[in-house]
């Protein structure tokens, strides 16, 4: 699907990437991350308002990061940070054959639900229409 023109979109959670022993799986392979083994779910180390580029340029800083968590990843070459909290990235987008995946890292595991956001909306919105890295 990904490599032939789909978007991928995968977000985080608990039992996601190392979690979700996405490592050395297909998923793997097609994602702009790596995992980096088991329990990769973190506190967010950066709070603070977030930068976005690419697709995501322009839209209203937020902070997405408090009370949150971020999965620890790699970062591979081929993929652009789309979303930073400091130097914590948020989004990462990547081509995938004639496709794009793109990972949402952060994760609402604290108290603050940033995903009833206005701008967590827009973020939504703007991958999905958008979509090519």
């Amino acid at each position: 699907y990904v490599t032939h023109g789909g978007h991928l979109l995968v977000l985080g959670g608990p039992l996601a990437y190392g979690s979700g022993k996405y490592g050395g799986s297909l998923l793997e392979s097609v994602l702009p991350v790596t995992s980096t083994g088991g329990f990769d779910l973190q506190p967010c180390p950066t709070p603070g308002p977030t930068v976005a580029t690419g697709p995501l340029a322009g839209v209203a800083p937020y902070d997405f990061t408090k009370d949150n968590w971020v999965h620890r990843v790699k970062i591979k070459p081929t993929a652009t940070v789309l979303l930073t909290a400091g130097a914590t990235p948020l989004i990462v987008q990547s081509p995938c054959g004639t496709g794009t995946t793109t990972c949402v890292l952060a994760t609402p595991v604290g108290m603050q639900d940033w995903t009833t956001s206005r701008q967590w909306r827009e973020v939504l919105e703007r991958l999905v229409k958008g979509g090519a890295a």
